[in-house]
């Protein structure tokens, strides 16, 4: 699993999943995805007119009243294909691959399970259980086509690594930078929604109390007879 981000579908978190995944490619791949507006816009952005890229809508018939009991995905009716960029192959044009690798997430990470009470209360905890599951799935857990784990077959280690040697490996901290307000024609700029806003006006600045000053009676003064 080359990239993955946890946050919103909205246009933001699309140009960052999408830079963010341009960054770790060097050739070029073809891609395919639903038919979200926010990716093609995040895809010219990332990668510009070097992909192949493809898009792909699956329709679905609406479920009867007896189906809408059972906890089961409806019956799939037609699935229509577009080319967005590129040249891309139309019978390679498919999600079924994210789609598997969506059900393992599912089963490995109790957090993903419907109808339980295992879910995540803080968004930085269910973050951080995300990223450990994806380490797992490209370190430790063997592939069963591949015969060894994606990070070997990738040419980033030569051996199958344990779960404490997962653990113990420490990553450098990443400095943090401001993110990029991109910036369209008839668009608005793009910006992070969870970060702080900036406060307008200038800051006041408050006096610090001196400590040798005598403090002020409280309530009113006694009259002298």
């Amino acid at each position: 699993m080359p990239s993955f981000l946890v946050g919103k579908r909205d246009r933001y978190h699309a140009i960052q999943f999408m830079e963010d995944l341009a960054g770790r490619l060097n050739n070029r791949i073809q891609l395919s995805t639903d038919a979200l507006r926010a990716y093609p816009d995040a895809v010219e952005i990332a990668f510009g007119a070097d992909i192949d890229y493809g898009q792909i809508v699956k329709e679905y018939a609406s479920p009867a009243r007896e189906d809408q009991r059972k906890y089961s995905p409806a019956m799939l009716v037609a699935v229509y294909k577009s080319v967005v960029n590129g040249v891309p192959n139309p019978s390679k044009v498919c999600t079924s691959y994210i789609e598997r690798a969506n059900l393992t997430m599912r089963l490995h990470c109790k957090r993903l399970a419907r109808l339980t009470l295992a879910f995540s209360k803080k968004f930085k905890i269910f973050r951080a259980a995300v990223a450990l599951h994806f380490a797992y799935y490209n370190f430790v857990k063997t592939h069963g086509s591949l015969r060894c784990t994606p990070a070997m077959a990738a040419g980033l280690t030569a051996h199958i690594w344990s779960v404490w040697e997962l653990l113990e490996y420490k990553v450098a901290p990443t400095p943090w930078v401001e993110p990029k307000r991109v910036r369209q024609r008839g668009k608005a700029s793009v910006c992070d929604p969870t970060l702080p806003k900036r406060p307008r006006g200038r800051p006041r600045k408050h006096p610090l109390p001196d400590p040798n000053r005598p403090k002020r009676p409280r309530g009113r003064p006694r009259k002298l007879a």
